[in-house]
């Protein structure tokens, strides 16, 4: 890592980083100036379903080489979004970024590198902090602080036992916004839509298939500052909605068919498995609205 005039350097080539957009464009104008102060070669991917006009400052960050922009239509669900998307990335480590969180170049970078010299591990990343909203901070003052306080990393050999500790809360952290493989990081997406069609699933499946695959490691860097979010479309009506019993068999179909892949397993026992580790969730899930 250099200086060059008032940028830092990083050589982040071999990263794409995949910014999902959705009527937010002041949140995606502050997070590229946020990287427009690095000399980043990180390759950025941009998929943008907004019903509202392209905000007229994003634009020029657009033309860049290391930019690519994907506009679709406003009703897409947010995982085929990600699936179609994430098929044009070229580099071999990709990694998801909300519009409204910062992910740190050098935690990034760290990741990379970690994957690059433990192949038994899918997914890399580091410590998350929240930081005050914009609004907040104007009344209050910033302030920063940490997301998780028990996360730790995953390294069980057993996919099932990795599985099974994601789903009952024992991992603390989970791999949405890892640093992936960018092969991997594709089938993950891919299975994903085939499996689920709402809200519900929708971070939950692709980090399961994650540890399911293989180790997460969470490593002492820096690695994201995430915008709260402090607005509530959730209430029971909804989640009853969300996880249905077709809902919930149509992803133990999908994830016992990648367990039983992964660990060998007969198909009819990795649905069992699937369908047992859902219901750990889901009555855990219950727990909390209660």
């Amino acid at each position: 890592m250099t200086q060059n005039s008032n940028k830092i350097i990083v050589n982040g080539n071999d990263i794409t980083i995949v910014i999902i957009t959705y009527n937010r464009y002041p949140f995606l104008l502050r997070l590229l100036k946020f990287y427009d102060k690095y000399e980043y070669n990180f390759q950025f991917l941009i998929l943008d379903s907004s019903s509202d006009e392209l905000d007229g400052e994003v634009n020029p960050y657009l033309d860049r080489k290391t930019i690519s922009y994907k506009k679709y239509d406003s009703s897409i669900f947010f995982a085929n979004k990600i699936s179609d998307g994430c098929q044009s990335i070229t580099t071999p480590y990709a990694v998801l970024c909300s519009d409204d969180d910062f992910l740190i170049p050098a935690g990034i970078l760290e990741s990379r590198s970690f994957l690059k010299e433990n192949q038994d591990y899918v997914s890399a990343h580091g410590l998350y902090f929240n930081h005050t909203s914009a609004d907040e901070a104007q009344n209050n003052g910033f302030s920063i602080g940490p997301l998780y306080q028990n996360g730790r990393s995953y390294e069980q050999d057993s996919a099932e036992k990795r599985l099974y500790a994601y789903l009952s809360g024992a991992t603390g952290y989970y791999p949405m916004y890892a640093v992936h493989r960018a092969d991997l990081f594709k089938k993950i997406w891919i299975e994903t839509t085939k499996y689920v069609f709402d809200w519900g699933l929708s971070e939950l499946f692709p980090c399961a298939l994650s540890f399911i695959y293989g180790k997460m490691k969470v490593l002492p860097v820096f690695y994201e500052s995430r915008e709260p979010n402090t607005y509530t479309w959730y209430d029971e009506n909804r989640h009853r909605g969300m996880y249905n019993e077709e809902k919930i068999n149509l992803a133990a179909e999908g994830l016992g068919k990648h367990l039983s892949i992964e660990e060998s397993m007969d198909s009819e026992e990795s649905l069992v498995v699937a369908s047992q580790v859902l219901n750990t969730y889901l009555v855990r899930l219950e727990k909390k609205m209660a």
